[in-house]
């Protein structure tokens, strides 16, 4: 029996089949970066929504304090709040937050009552509390 012709065909499969297995994976990883792009942009979707939705009053106070490199006092906070929040906020509902997370926070609090109704931060001398 010949078995040339036969050598021969299993010869061109082996090629057919290295080519075959280089566009697979080549498909691969184009399947790959698109689901990685894909959770990119959902995540940054998602990011961008909860920061405009759900930023939490410490943090916007936190950013204000940091912005104006002070303590201030909860009357000045609660309209910067209101804009940074795109809405209302009641001083008492501030106020109310801001005294829960210091308690509950103990050691690990994003900011501190320095005085009657005035905020800073917990890296801040007691010596720059006095307020304008």
């Amino acid at each position: 029996m010949n078995t040339s012709k036969l050598k021969e065909a299993l010869s061109e499969l082996k090629a057919e089949r290295s080519s075959i297995d280089a566009a697979i994976r080549s498909l691969e990883q184009i399947i790959e970066g698109t689901k990685q792009a894909h959770a990119e942009i959902v995540r940054q979707t998602f990011d961008a929504a909860i920061g405009q939705v759900r930023t939490s009053y410490v943090e916007l106070v936190v950013s204000i304090l940091q912005k104006h490199g002070r303590p201030m006092r909860l009357v000045d906070l609660t309209p910067e709040v209101s804009k940074l929040k795109g809405s209302g906020v009641e001083r008492r509902s501030l106020e109310a937050t801001l005294v829960r997370h210091i308690i509950q926070a103990k050691d690990r609090a994003k900011i501190v009552r320095v005085g009657p109704g005035i905020y800073g931060l917990p890296a801040w001398p007691t010596a720059i509390a006095s307020i304008p």
